[in-house]
């Protein structure tokens, strides 16, 4: 069995961006169910924003209130840097 990988996460979604957002043509909400400590979250943002989507709000929603301020934390610094 292959040990759990975020990277392999990031990969994923790296490699599937334009079909992963085809058809979009405004601007997204993006919802974060689970968002853990926002890295998997700000890293989307981030490269939807260089292949030219825009991500107008982000929702971060965790069980752990703690997870969801470090999660905004880290997307707002990612975004506004």
């Amino acid at each position: 069995m292959n040990a759990y990988s975020i990277s392999d996460e990031f990969q994923s979604v790296s490699d599937n961006l334009s079909e992963i957002l085809i058809g979009v043509i405004s601007a997204l909400t993006l919802v974060d169910l689970g968002c853990g400590d926002g890295r998997k979250g700000s890293q989307f943002i981030s490269q939807a924003n260089q292949e030219g989507y825009l991500i107008n709000r982000c929702i971060a929603v965790d069980i752990n209130n703690d997870l969801i301020e470090t999660a905004i934390s880290r997307v707002v610094n990612n975004v506004s840097t």
